[in-house]
């Protein structure tokens, strides 16, 4: 006889009876007790055996298939005998982090997709047979090892673009640096994948979260005023590099100014694919017009109301290197005899102001003695495409000359200086490395204060000396940019002149000279032709003399000596 005396809870409606002998029979009945005895006992209406044999089942697992965020695990089947007695499989995943069982019937498929797994990360795996009769599972089986695939990388860290200019070589760059992504989901080849090599786990083997590769994209957008002044918009393809994983920068080169710059960095995994993209932007500096819109500027002699003066023609500009605040017309007043190629390069002219250079007032005083530079307008960017006049006593006014220091004079050129000043030491803290930063804001400075106007440089366009040589240039001044656009001298003149000046009128004297010669010299070889061909025709004419009195006498000689043998 067998008891069982176990209290079993109230709350359950089963029960497992364990310690039983195999293939044996056994009665089953159940009683309730409570505080007022025990009740009467229930005999279930028949014996209940045993099994002959232990129906115990170890699966072997296997990994069937997987992804960057998935894994499918299969399973042998139980034998014939035990497959009656599993009614459910525990199925364990485990990382270093945590453990997950999950429950699958029996009487489904023998393999199951584990989902929603994290990328380039180590699973491992066991199956075990369960029953529901004891709600006990067997021995698990032997564990399974696999990594899923790389999946998308995260943005890079700390992303900047940062937009520079080379004095020595006059070129514009971008500088970008980046950080490693915090979520790199794989093994990273390069900082998109022009070219890559794939590298894959085997085995248990796991490679952890490398990064590849980096693609750096550089994307332009820049907007401005053409020579017709209408607006314009320009975008341009993007330019994409790639670094390898070990690169934390990289440099676009030869790059536009007055261009909006946006960088794009993102990780590449085996996966092949450009995982989350983090961005940054900076704006080139502006620069002056190029040099052939600079080589457009002429001017002219001429007179208004009796009072000579110089006509200068202001050519249309694009403004696509940089807005234009203003021009600045500088007169330089030459010496006698001087000539402009023996002055110095633009920059490098001392300005000085109308009445140093014109001392008394007056032409025609001291002219041998007074020469130098001063600036006689500064023009709005309005005025580009008209004509000024220069020397004819007036300035002009203008409006539309923007926030630039230099085209200003007095306290508000000094005001703006001291304003500019302040801003690039604000936009520049902070925000980019320490040595770009730096030659950023020496260059901002230099751009908001080298070229504010002192005091002695007063603006004046006063009336002009006629027995005194003139030339000019025109300075185009671009907002928060040390470099000034500057047009080549002018042709050295007289004012009040309709012809030029004697240097022009010698270079003039030589063209002519030159044409001439070139004239005679092709009536020359034009005179030689027709003499050849003369003397040819006497000569052809004298060869075909002489060959047809040979020819006679050969004949006469033939008939000779046919009708006399003898």
């Amino acid at each position: 006889m067998y008891f069982i005396t176990e209290k079993i809870d109230p709350a359950v409606n089963s029960f497992v009876m364990k310690g039983l002998q195999p293939d044996s029979e056994y009665h089953v009945k159940l009683a309730a007790k409570n505080k007022f005895g025990m009740g009467e006992f229930d005999l279930y209406h028949e014996g209940v055996k045993t099994l002959d044999f232990d129906p115990v089942f170890k699966p072997e697992a296997r990994i069937k298939g997987l992804t960057w965020n998935s894994i499918s695990i299969g399973w042998t089947k139980p034998p014939k005998e035990v497959d009656p007695f599993v009614d459910y499989y525990k199925l364990t995943k485990r990382t270093e982090e945590q453990e997950v069982n999950n429950y699958h019937p029996a009487d489904k498929f023998n393999f199951y997709l584990w989902r929603h797994l994290e990328p380039a990360t180590n699973y491992t795996f066991t199956v075990a047979a369960c029953s529901a009769y004891t709600r006990e599972c067997g021995e698990a089986s032997a564990a399974v090892f696999a990594s899923t695939e790389d999946g998308l990388s995260g943005p890079p860290a700390a992303v900047t673009a940062a937009c520079g200019h080379d004095n020595v070589s006059g070129m514009n760059f971008v500088e970008v640096q980046w950080g490693e992504p915090k979520n790199k989901f794989g093994q990273i080849e390069f900082y998109n994948v022009r070219k890559f090599h794939s590298c894959y786990s085997n085995g248990d083997e796991f490679l952890g979260s490398v990064v590849f590769y980096f693609q750096i994209q550089l994307r332009g957008h820049a907007q401005y005023v053409d020579a017709d002044g209408d607006s314009q918009v320009e975008l341009f393809d993007p330019e994409v590099k790639t670094e390898d994983a070990n690169s934390r920068k990289t440099r676009f080169d030869f790059l536009k100014p007055n261009t909006n710059y946006t960088v794009e960095v993102c990780a590449v995994t085996r996966r092949k694919e450009c995982g989350q993209v983090a961005a940054s932007s900076c704006k080139m500096r502006q620069m002056p017009p190029a040099a052939e819109q600079l080589n457009r500027f002429q001017w002219s002699s001429d007179s208004r109301s009796g009072h000579p003066v110089f006509k200068l023609r202001m050519p249309r500009m694009s403004e696509r290197n940089g807005r234009i605040c203003c021009l600045r017309v500088i007169v330089v007043r030459l010496r006698r005899g001087q000539d402009a190629r023996t002055l110095p390069h633009q920059s490098e002219l001392v300005l000085s102001s109308y009445r140093k250079v014109h001392p008394h007032g007056m032409p025609g005083e001291d002219e041998d003695e007074s020469w130098g530079a001063y600036i006689a307008e500064i023009l709005g960017s309005n005025f580009m495409g008209k004509d000024v006049l220069v020397g004819d006593g007036q300035n002009v006014l203008s409006v539309h000359m923007g926030g630039c220091p230099a085209c200003h004079t007095g306290v508000r050129s000094h005001l703006l200086q001291a304003t500019k000043v302040a801003e690039s030491r604000k936009r520049f803290a902070g925000r980019e490395p320490t040595g770009l930063r730096e030659r950023r804001r020496r260059a901002a400075t230099a751009a908001a204060s080298g070229s504010v106007l002192r005091p002695t440089e007063l603006v004046e366009d006063g009336y002009l000396d006629p027995e005194a040589n003139y030339t000019a240039f025109v300075e185009l001044i671009i907002p928060d940019s040390p470099l000034v656009g500057r047009s080549p001298y002018m042709s050295p003149r007289r004012p009040g002149e309709s012809v030029s000046s004697s240097a022009e009128g010698g270079r003039v004297t030589a063209v002519m000279v030159c044409v001439v010669g070139i004239m005679a010299g092709l009536i020359m070889v034009v005179v030689c032709l027709l003499v050849v061909l003369m003397l040819l025709k006497r000569y052809s004419k004298k060869v075909a003399a002489t060959q047809g009195e040979n020819c006679l006498i050969a004949i006469s000689l033939f008939l000779h000596s046919a009708f006399n043998p003898n």
